[in-house]
């Protein structure tokens, strides 16, 4: 049995790897040498008034609720491809690699609990550890951005109007294109030691989102592994 639950993690685990790539919220706000220290003015659509970096970020968590679709693309190995439903402290994910069955990760904030299962199995596994699920939320990796973090530009990508940010933590050096009319992430370029892996969102709603879709499937056993979560070798 654990041994199919460890094939259960294998996509998931290359989560892990992005957070210590830099996607994670952990980082600072420093900013890189060479970024000009002039203050870009943000402006939204038609006569609004410019908005501060913070204001544009903090757009992202104002929304009922946020569906996306992500495609993770390092130098090495399976391109990683999801499905994202953000509604508050609560999240789903439901990703897959080539070949392979989705994993599935709940966290229900309200109920205080994560599940992890596998696409038409019948049992899952109950967590209490920070699942790394949370490495490609767009809300929460964008909690690293302030006004001190300088913005390099603008730009177009997707047909999104986007600011692009720069900033490095723990030498990795992370690019971002936010989109400037709801503060969410379309593109992340993580680099370190010459290696540099691309994050793209795209596909997003902004709609409430169905508590149903927090809750496990009906007739699923659950099996409680406490221990199991980001750390796990």
């Amino acid at each position: 049995m654990m041994n199919r639950y460890r094939r259960l993690f294998a996509g998931l685990l290359l989560l892990t790897m992005l957070a210590a790539a830099g996607c994670g919220r952990s980082g600072t706000n420093g900013q890189m040498d060479g970024v000009p220290r002039e203050s870009i003015a943000i402006q939204g659509s038609g006569t609004a008034k410019a908005k501060t970096l913070t204001e544009v970020v903090a757009q992202a968590t104002s929304q009922p609720g946020i569906f996306c679709e992500y495609v993770v693309r390092p130098d090495q190995g399976s391109v990683l491809k999801g499905k994202l439903w953000i509604a508050a402290d609560n999240l789903r994910s439901e990703s897959i690699e080539a070949g392979q069955s989705t994993a599935i990760f709940i966290r229900n904030s309200k109920k205080g609990y994560n599940y992890i299962f596998t696409s038409g199995d019948k049992q899952a596994i109950k967590v209490t550890d920070t699942h790394p699920a949370e490495e490609i939320n767009p809300v929460e990796i964008l909690r690293v951005v302030s006004d001190k973090t300088q913005p390099l530009g603008k730009e177009v990508k997707d047909g999104k109007n986007c600011v692009v940010i720069k900033y490095e933590d723990d030498a990795v050096v992370n690019q971002v294109w936010i989109w400037e009319d709801y503060g969410v992430p379309v593109r992340i370029e993580s680099t370190y030691n010459k290696s540099t892996t691309v994050m793209e969102y795209g596909n997003y709603k902004f709609e409430p989102i169905a508590e149903a879709m927090f809750e496990l499937p009906e007739g699923m056993t659950v099996m409680e592994l406490p221990a199991i979560g980001s750390g796990m070798p």
